[in-house]
């Protein structure tokens, strides 16, 4: 019996996710999407009129599957692409970027690179906001929530919409 009590208390600390990690990231995967509908980017940021709208994500995907289950639509008149990248080359290529990169030295190098060009950046690391970072997701009574830092969006000349801002925290630097 008490074998039994010890592996039903740290097998979920074994499991490569358990099932509180991948509902958060569920939702996280959910808010990265419609994060297309609350930005307007400037015409520049596309190559052309139809381009695709491009969501990145650099670093090991936290999101498993759920980037397969996003809608196949299209959005004001353009597609949504998914694409993965390894390394940060030819990330400015892309409109929302979700950073996982394990050493906080590299996403401090990675945001001052862009700080002018129009990508939203996205993260879940910590203080990443602070550091630069456009849209953080933090965890508000074990419900993740975005925070966002306006200046930094607006240096890189993207608009995120008002709407977005009642369910959000906004950080002023």
């Amino acid at each position: 019996m008490l074998m039994l009590l010890i592996v039903s208390t740290f097998f979920p600390f074994f499991c490569k996710g358990n099932a509180a990690t991948s509902r958060e990231y569920e939702i996280k995967a959910v808010l990265l999407y419609r994060l297309v509908y609350y930005v307007q980017w400037p015409d520049d940021a596309f190559a052309t009129p139809d381009a695709p709208i491009i969501i990145g994500i650099l670093g090991e995907s936290p999101f498993g599957n759920e980037p397969a289950k996003w809608p196949k639509k299209k959005i004001g008149g353009r597609e949504v692409q998914l694409n993965y990248y390894t390394s940060p080359a030819n990330v400015d290529a892309c409109h929302i970027l979700f950073i996982n990169l394990p050493q906080k030295k590299n996403v401090e190098s990675l945001l001052t690179g862009m700080l002018t060009k129009p990508v939203l950046t996205v993260s879940d690391s910590d203080a990443f906001v602070e550091k630069g970072g456009m849209i953080g997701f933090i965890n508000v009574r074990n419900h993740p929530k975005p925070i966002i830092n306006n200046a930094a969006a607006r240096r890189a000349r993207l608009k995120i919409s008002s709407e977005l801002f009642p369910v959000s925290e906004i950080f002023s630097p």
